[in-house]
C-alpha cells in the first residue's frame, strides 16, 4: 500500500506527490493533474499535507 509522504514542486512537471510503500519502502512520485475540467483539487492536497506534516 502506498502512502503519501510529501509534496514537491518539480520544474517542468509541476506539483508531485511522493508516495512510499509501507511494506517495502519503494518511493514513487505521482504528478498532480492540472486539467481544468477533471483535475486534482490542489487546495485539498495542500490541506491534507499540512495535517500530515
Amino acid at each position: 500500500m502506498m502512502r503519501p509522504e510529501r509534496a514537491e514542486h518539480r520544474g517542468g512537471k509541476g506539483l508531485v506527490l511522493v508516495h512510499r510503500c509501507v511494506v517495502c519502502g519503494f518511493v514513487r512520485p505521482h504528478r498532480v493533474a492540472d486539467d481544468p475540467v477533471q483535475g486534482d483539487d490542489t487546495d485539498a492536497i495542500v490541506a491534507l499535507m499540512s495535517i500530515a506534516g
